[in-house]
C-alpha cells in the first residue's frame, strides 16, 4: 500500500506544477505579457500553499481517514481551478466593466491583483492542504516524517519537474491552453478517487487532544533532561525551527525568482523556456531533498545538513551571474551558442537538455544546496513530531516565507537593485543565516570558516563582478550602453551604435526600436500607411509605443489627429522621453495626445466604439503571452473599440513567420473582419513587415480608389517619406477569405500561435551554412520574402503585377539601405 501514494505523491506533484505552469499563462490574460507574472504567481501559489498546510494542520488535530481527506483535496482543486480554465469567458468583461481610466489607475493594478489571487489561491490552497495530508499517510502505514514523510516531499517535487516537462512539451501542443488545463483537473480527479478507494487499507488517525500535547511536551522535557546537548543539536527550540523554515521560503523563493529572471537574459522568450527553465530549477531543488532523505538514512545529523545547505548556498548563489556569464560565452543566446558550434536545436526535448545543462553549469549548485534546507529542517521538527502531525503548519510557514521572497526579489532586488547585485545581497544574507545557526548550535569553527569563505569569494569575485554586463560583447553590432533599467518586463537596455544610432533593448535579445534613418523611416511607415488609407480618422489608437517613432509619426501633419498609444512598460516609456525625444517632434506638448502604460490587449478590452484608428505594433508571435494579441478574441474586442467607420490595421514581423503562421493570423483576422488588405512595409532588411488592415463596417476596399486618394494626399508636403505615398507599391491587395479556410484559427484557449511559433523559433537552424529556407519551414525573410509576395497575390486580388512588384523589391535590395 506504501507504493500506491508514493505514485500519487509523485503524480499530484506533476499535476500540482502543470497547474502552476498554466495559471501563469492565464494569467497573463489578465495582468499583462510580463516577466514579473511568473513571480506574482509563485507568490500568489505559497500563498495557497501556505493557507493549505494550516488548514491541514487543523483538520489533522480532528483525526479522520487522511486518503479520504487527500481525495477530498484533489477533487476540490480540480473544481477550483474551473475560473482559472474558463478566464477568458469572464475576464473581458470585467475589464470592459473597469472602463480604461479605472484600468490604468493604481486601483485598477489592485484590482487585476485581487482578480488574480482569487483564482490562484484557492485551487492552491486545496494543493498545500495535501502534502501534510500524503505525509500522514505514509506515518500511519508505519514511517516517519524524517523518513517516509521527505521521501513523499521529494517524489513530489520529482513529480512536478515530470509534469513541467510533459505539459510543454506535448500536452500544450496537443490539447492548448485549455485542452490541457482540463486534462490537468481531470488528473486531479483520477488521484482523488483511487485515494478514496485506497482507504479502507490505511484507517482512520485518532484525534490530537489537550492531554496528548501535553504528553508530547512531558515526553520531549524527559529526553532533553536525559540527553540535553543531542536534544538541542538535534531540534533545537520548536520556535527558531518554525523561524529556519519562514526563512528558508524567503531565500528559496528569492532565489527561484532571480535565477528564472537571470536565465532570461539567455533564453529566449517562449512559453517552453519559461517551463524548461522552471522545472530545471525544481529539478535540482529536489535533488538536494532526495540527498537529505538518503543522509538521513546513513544517520547524518539534521543540523550538519542545514549548515551544509545554507552555507553551500550562499556560496554558489554568489558565482551564478560569474558562472553563467562565462558558461554562454558572455551572454550568447542559447540559440546561437548551439549554431556556434555549428549544431542545431532538433526539438524542444533536445532544447530541454541544452537548458539543464546550462543550468546545471550556473545555479544547479546553487539550487541543490538550496534543496537541502527545508528537507532538513523537516527533520529537525520530526524529532517533536515523529507523525508530522504538525508539518502542515512548518509547511505554512515555509510558504508565508516564499511569498515575501518572491515579492522581496520581485519589488526589490530585480527593480531597484539588479539581478546581479541581486544575487550578491541574497548570498549575503543567506551567508548571515548560515552563521547564524553556526552560533545558535555552538559551532563557532564553522561560523568562522563560512566568514572566512565569504570573504575570500567577495575578494577573488570584486573584479569579475564589475565586469559583469547584461549586453552581450558578441553582439553582431558594435554597442556602447548608455542607460540600463530593470523592469518588470526584463532588463532594458539604451545602447548606441558607433554612428550614433540609439536602440532599445529588451533581455540582451530583442531590440524594440531605433532612432537610425533607415529604421526611423519604416517604424513611422507603420502609422503613416494606415493613416494614408483613413486619412479622415481623428481619433487614433497605437498598441505599443517603444521609441516612439510610430506613435508620433503623424505630427508633421498640418492638423494631427489625436493619438492615444498604449505601452506595456513603464521603463520603455521612461527611456523612450529621454533618450529618443528627438523623434516625438510636438508629439508631448500637443492636448489630446497621451501615452498609457498597460498592457495592449487588456486596454482594448475596455474600450468601447471610440477610436477611429488603431494601430498594433509588430509583436512577436513567439514571445511569452503575446500571442494573445493575434487571437481571435482580441480581434473582436479591437472591432468593438473601433467606431462604425473606423479602421484597423495589424502589422506582423515577417521575418519571425512562416508561411503556416501567417496562414493562421490571417485566418484568424478574416473571421472579424472579413474584407482584409494586405500592406506592407517596404523594408529592404532581413525583417520585412506585412499589414492586414480592415474596416470596422466591413466594406469593401476599392482598389482603384485607394490609390487615387493616396496620388491626392502625396500633395501634403509635410510628408516626406516617398514610398508611403506609392500606394501601388505598398499595397499587395485582398485577402481571399476561401484561399485561407483551412487554415487554424488562433484562440486564447488553445494559444496554437504561440506554442507553433515558440517551439519553430526555437529549433530554427542559425548555423551560417545552413541549407536555404523554404516557405513551407523557413521565415518570411531574404529570399522568401521575394517568394511570399509572389505566393500572396494567389491569396489576393491584386493591385500592381506581382513581376513589377518583385522587381521593385529587388531594386531596394541593391540600393541597400539608404534608398528612403
Amino acid at each position: 500500500m506504501h507504493s500506491v501514494f508514493v505514485v500519487l505523491a509523485f503524480l499530484s506533484g506533476s499535476v500540482a506544477l502543470s497547474h502552476e505552469l498554466l495559471w501563469t499563462r492565464r494569467l497573463v490574460d489578465l495582468l499583462g505579457a510580463t516577466e514579473s507574472v511568473t513571480g506574482r504567481v509563485l507568490g500568489l501559489f505559497f500563498l495557497g500553499l501556505a493557507l493549505g498546510g494550516w488548514l491541514a494542520t487543523r483538520w489533522s488535530r480532528s483525526g479522520g481517514n487522511q486518503a479520504i481527506r487527500l481525495g477530498i483535496a484533489e477533487i476540490c482543486i480540480a473544481l477550483l481551478s474551473l475560473p482559472a480554465i474558463f478566464l477568458p469567458v469572464w475576464a473581458d468583461g470585467l475589464v470592459s466593466a473597469l472602463g480604461t481610466d479605472l484600468l490604468v489607475s493604481w486601483q485598477g493594478d489592485l484590482i487585476k491583483g485581487l482578480v488574480a489571487a482569487a483564482v490562484v489561491v484557492p485551487p492552491a490552497m486545496a494543493m498545500g492542504t495535501t502534502m501534510p495530508i500524503l505525509i500522514r499517510v505514509m506515518t500511519d502505514l508505519g514511517g516517519t516524517l524524517r523518513g517516509g514523510g521527505i521521501w513523499v516531499y521529494s517524489l513530489n517535487m520529482v513529480g512536478g519537474v515530470f509534469g513541467l516537462w510533459a505539459t510543454s512539451t506535448f500536452l500544450l501542443e496537443f490539447a492548448g491552453v485549455q485542452g490541457a488545463m482540463l486534462c490537468s483537473a481531470a488528473g486531479n480527479v483520477l488521484i482523488g478517487l483511487v485515494s478514496i478507494g485506497s482507504s479502507s487499507r490505511v484507517g482512520a488517525s485518532k484525534p490530537i487532544s489537550d492531554s496528548d500535547d501535553a504528553d508530547e511536551k512531558r515526553v520531549s522535557k524527559r529526553s532533553a533532561s536525559k540527553s540535553p546537548q543531542r536534544e538541542k543539536s538535534r531540534s533545537g527550540n520548536t520556535r527558531q525551527v518554525f523561524a529556519l523554515a519562514f526563512a528558508s521560503g524567503v531565500i528559496v523563493l528569492a532565489s527561484e525568482v532571480l535565477v528564472l529572471r537571470l536565465l532570461a537574459l539567455v533564453a529566449p522568450s517562449s512559453i517552453q523556456s519559461t517551463s524548461a527553465l522552471l522545472a530545471n530549477v525544481i529539478l535540482f531543488l529536489a535533488m538536494g531533498s532526495i540527498c537529505v532523505a538518503l543522509l538521513n538514512r546513513f544517520g547524518v545529523s539534521s543540523q550538519t545538513q542545514l549548515i551544509a545547505g545554507v552555507a553551500g548556498a550562499a556560496l554558489f548563489c554568489f558565482l551564478c551571474p560569474l558562472i553563467l556569464y562565462q558558461a554562454t560565452n558572455q551572454l550568447v543566446s542559447v540559440r546561437y551558442l548551439v549554431a556556434l558550434e555549428g549544431k542545431t536545436i532538433g526539438s524542444i526535448g533536445s532544447y530541454w537538455w541544452l537548458l539543464f545543462t546550462i543550468v546545471a553549469a550556473s545555479s544547479g549548485a546553487a539550487m541543490f544546496f538550496f534543496g537541502l534546507v527545508f528537507p532538513s529542517i523537516m527533520s529537525l521538527h520530526s524529532s517533536g513530531d515523529p507523525a508530522g502531525r504538525k508539518v502542515g503548519l512548518l509547511l505554512a510557514i515555509n510558504g508565508l516565507g516564499g511569498l515575501l521572497g518572491a515579492e522581496l526579489a520581485n519589488q526589490l532586488l530585480v527593480f531597484q537593485i539588479g539581478i546581479y547585485r541581486g544575487f550578491v545581497i541574497l548570498a549575503a544574507g543567506t551567508a548571515i543565516v548560515a552563521i547564524a545557526i553556526c552560533l545558535s548550535s555552538q559551532r563557532k569553527i564553522a561560523a568562522i570558516g563560512i566568514l572566512f569563505v565569504a570573504f575570500v569569494a567577495s575578494l577573488l569575485s570584486l573584479q569579475p563582478y564589475q565586469e559583469l554586463r547584461y549586453l552581450s560583447p558578441h553582439s553582431k553590432k558594435r554597442y556602447t550602453i548608455k542607460e540600463t533599467c530593470f523592469g518588470r518586463e526584463g532588463v532594458l537596455l539604451v545602447v548606441e551604435q558607433d554612428s550614433g544610432s540609439r536602440s532599445m533593448l529588451m533581455n540582451n535579445q530583442y531590440v524594440l526600436g531605433s532612432s537610425g534613418p533607415s529604421a526611423s523611416a519604416a517604424e513611422q511607415r507603420q502609422l503613416l500607411v494606415p493613416w494614408l488609407l483613413h486619412p479622415e480618422s481623428e481619433k487614433v489608437c497605437c498598441l505599443g509605443f517603444a521609441t516612439g517613432t510610430s506613435a508620433t509619426a503623424l505630427e508633421v501633419l498640418e492638423k494631427p489627429p489625436e493619438v492615444t498609444s498604449v505601452e506595456l512598460s513603464a521603463n520603455v516609456l521612461e527611456v523612450a522621453r529621454e533618450y529618443f525625444e528627438d523623434q516625438h517632434l510636438t508629439f508631448f506638448e500637443r492636448a489630446g495626445n497621451r501615452v498609457l502604460v498597460e498592457d495592449a490587449r487588456t486596454f482594448v478590452a475596455g474600450v468601447d466604439g471610440e477610436y477611429d484608428l488603431i494601430v498594433a505594433d509588430l509583436f512577436r508571435p513567439h514571445g511569452a503571452g503575446e500571442s494573445r494579441l493575434f487571437s481571435l478574441e482580441h480581434f473582436r474586442n479591437v472591432k468593438r473599440a473601433l467606431r462604425s467607420d473606423g479602421m484597423f490595421c495589424q502589422w506582423l514581423p515577417a521575418h519571425q513567420l512562416n508561411q503556416e503562421q501567417f496562414a493562421t493570423i490571417a485566418n484568424t483576422f478574416l473571421q472579424v473582419f472579413p474584407n482584409t488588405l494586405v500592406v506592407t512595409g517596404g523594408t529592404t532588411s532581413g525583417a520585412p513587415s506585412i499589414g492586414l488592415c480592415a474596416w470596422q463596417d466591413g466594406r469593401q476596399w476599392e482598389t482603384e480608389d485607394l490609390v487615387r486618394k493616396v496620388s491626392e494626399i502625396r500633395k501634403q508636403r509635410s510628408i516626406s517619406d516617398v514610398l508611403s505615398l506609392n500606394a501601388q507599391l505598398l499595397v499587395v491587395g485582398v485577402l481571399e477569405k476561401e484561399a485561407l479556410s483551412s487554415a487554424p484559427i488562433n484562440t486564447l484557449d488553445n494559444s496554437l500561435l504561440e506554442i507553433d511559433a515558440g517551439k519553430f523559433w526555437i529549433t530554427k537552424d542559425l548555423r551560417p551554412n545552413r541549407s536555404p529556407d523554404t516557405l513551407k519551414n523557413g521565415f518570411l525573410s531574404g529570399d522568401n520574402w521575394e517568394r511570399f509576395v509572389l505566393e500572396l497575390h494567389k491569396i489576393t486580388e491584386p493591385i500592381l503585377d506581382p513581376v513589377h512588384r518583385i522587381q521593385y523589391l529587388q531594386a531596394l535590395k541593391r540600393q541597400g539601405a539608404n534608398w528612403e
